[in-house]
């Protein structure tokens, strides 16, 4: 098991100790405020909810200012399929994150 993969079956942990969740989620936004993203798209509902629910908490316990937008990855397919007139758009860029010129950060 990878790195990654662990501190992802971690996000169970917001049932049982929030702290934890806490603290790995402010790490994944610190890293993807460094990298320069706009937002974070993720394919782990749960990920989702920790990184986007618990926003507010983390900025608060940890003194800093995210406010970074967290999307579900079919939030992101919705809005490239609406972009290529219902047909999924295929090309790159495009989409309303695309035509805005947001970068993001998938977890």
């Amino acid at each position: 098991m990878n790195g990654r993969t662990r501190r992802m079956l971690r996000a169970s942990f917001s049932i049982t100790d929030a702290s934890i969740v806490l603290e790995l989620s402010n790490q994944i936004l610190a890293m993807a405020k460094a990298a320069g993203a706009d937002c974070i798209a993720t394919a782990c509902p749960l990920c989702q909810l920790n990184l986007d629910m618990r926003q507010k908490d983390i900025e608060a316990r940890f003194g800093r200012q995210y406010q970074m937008p967290v999307f579900y990855f079919t939030q992101c397919w919705a809005w490239r399929w609406a972009a290529g007139g219902g047909a999924f758009a295929r090309q790159s860029g495009g989409g309303a994150a695309g035509s805005a010129g947001a970068k993001g950060i998938a977890c």
